[in-house]
């Protein structure tokens, strides 16, 4: 007796462990009895139970059960289960065959602005001030930056020297010679008249002793040529007496202004220099880099700021070339920026396609009755923001329009759409077969197909993915179907 006792206690834990097991058949197989599990054929056993002597089927708290009539027991009062068709509720459509309909598009771009600059100065120097920084909004001809001009200011004032200098050689020679010059001219050539004279005296004396041999003939060859040479000086005073009367020569005025031309030229220079050391901005504009420091020194042609001039913006879009040939410089078309409706007016269509989206970019100008406000800036975004283009599109081709709900998976990678037949004379007997598609336009929410569908035909709208071939349904908008159902609501029915 105690060999058993041990053995009870040594097994315990495992009939214990076994125990809710088995409860837990028991109860499911009792649920199964009484709770039948509905099949895929679309067949539904609802829950019959008698209460008793009267054989009365109790109501259960389905919803879909309580909407059914209810059926009375075998007369032996066993229990009666009842299988019922589930038929489904759906919404449709009728098709109509189209030949032209007219599509929504919609294209995306970018805000650009109509002017983004680099500024920087064309010669080398030292940064000595700079009045902006970025985020900063500048004004047409504000000075954002200067250079040091130490160097060109001391060039200028040599440059002013020289062409005093100059233009005081040229005052001289347009007023010509001072009347005492012309004087003292005179007397020079009447000092040499007289110097003549008295030579040639002395010549016809010793002329006269040759003949008595007074005198030798290297004398009288002397004076005969000192004669000459009085003569000679006598003429080149005259000469110069004359040019003297005449005046300055017009080739000597000109080379002179020529000279002060020069030098006005070079001092222009420098002034020019001496300006553009002075960074002005061209246009209204907020400064988005800054990209030097003060004391820098910069070579030419290197930036200083990039500034981006303000709005009113530019909107390039990239669209197909048969939908640029739709379009007509100057006129206005709706742009949608940060879900606000904006106008836009054409300004050009670029000639050449973007090698990567093989579209033509479209220039739009926004309309000035929208950027008046001054909150503009914040109802426009930033430039780089995302646009969109909205436009109605006329396509030739004919099929019938459907939602996009409308269409199931195919085999094969094709689509396909359910129609509605009738099974019978009865106006509630329907049934839906599939039929494959082929799709020719998608606009958003609906798509443009064809196939072996006909105009007339009654289609599925919504829901398909509950339905199988040969299903028998019911049209929500048939008299007999209840008011509050949603589409592909399944109702059963006995």
């Amino acid at each position: 007796m105690s060999y058993f006792f041990q053995l009870w206690c040594s097994r315990r834990h495992t009939i214990l462990s076994i125990i809710p097991f088995v409860i837990f058949l028991v109860s499911n197989s009792a649920c199964a009895q009484i709770h039948p599990v509905a099949q895929p054929s679309l067949l539904v056993d609802f829950p019959s139970t008698t209460d008793g002597e009267n054989g009365a089927i109790e109501s259960t708290d389905s919803p879909v059960a309580s909407s059914i009539p209810q059926t009375s027991s075998s007369p032996d009062n066993s229990p009666l289960s009842t299988n019922s068709v589930e038929t489904t509720y759906v919404s449709t459509t009728v098709l109509a065959l189209q030949s032209q309909s007219s599509l929504s598009r919609s294209f995306t771009g970018t805000l650009v602005a109509r002017r983004v600059s680099e500024l920087g100065y064309k010669r080398i120097g030292l940064i000595e001030m700079l009045s902006a920084d970025q985020g900063d909004e500048i004004r047409e001809g504000q000075v954002i930056a200067m250079m040091d001009t130490r160097v060109l200011e001391s060039e200028k004032a040599v440059l002013s020297a020289q062409r005093n200098a100059a233009m005081a050689r040229l005052d001289e020679l347009v007023a010509g010679p001072r009347r005492q010059t012309i004087d003292a001219a005179y007397a020079l050539l009447n000092e040499f008249r007289a110097v003549r004279e008295q030579l040639y005296s002395t010549y016809q004396r010793r002329v006269k002793l040759a003949n008595t041999d007074a005198i030798s003939v290297q004398d009288i060859d002397d004076a005969r040529h000192q004669l000459a040479a009085a003569e000679a000086k006598i003429q080149a005073q005259q000469f110069a007496l004359s040019e003297l009367e005449e005046g300055t020569r017009k080739e000597q005025i000109a080379a002179q202004q020529a000279e002060v031309a020069r030098l006005d030229a070079s001092i222009a220079n420098i002034e020019v220099q001496i300006q553009e050391s002075k960074l002005v901005a061209p246009y209204n504009a907020i400064v988005s880099r800054r990209l030097v420091d003060e004391g820098a020194i910069v070579q030419p042609g290197v930036p200083l700021f990039k500034i981006v001039e303000l709005a009113p913006y530019e909107a390039w879009v990239g669209l197909p070339p048969e939908i640029c040939d739709g379009l007509r410089i100057g006129n206005d078309y709706p742009l949608d920026v940060h879900g606000q409706a904006f106008k836009a007016r054409l300004k050009a269509v670029l000639p050449e396609l973007d090698t990567a989206t093989r579209t033509q970019t479209a220039i739009l100008d926004l309309d000035p009755n929208y950027i008046a406000g001054s909150d503009f800036d914040q109802r426009m975004g930033a430039v780089g923001e995302i646009v969109n283009l909205n436009l109605e599109q006329t396509v030739e081709q004919t099929g019938y329009w459907l939602p996009v709900s409308a269409l199931t998976r195919g085999v094969k990678g094709l689509w396909s759409v359910y129609l509605v037949v009738k099974e019978s004379d009865q106006d509630s007997d329907w049934s839906v077969q599939r039929s494959d598609v082929e799709i020719a336009q998608i606009d958003s929410s609906r798509v443009l197909i064809n196939g072996t569908i006909k105009n007339g035909d009654r289609v599925v709208t919504s829901g398909v993915q509950k339905l199988t071939p040969g299903q028998r349904v019911k049209l929500i908008n048939d008299s007999t179907s209840p008011d509050s159902l949603s589409p592909v609501q399944p109702v059963s029915k006995q």
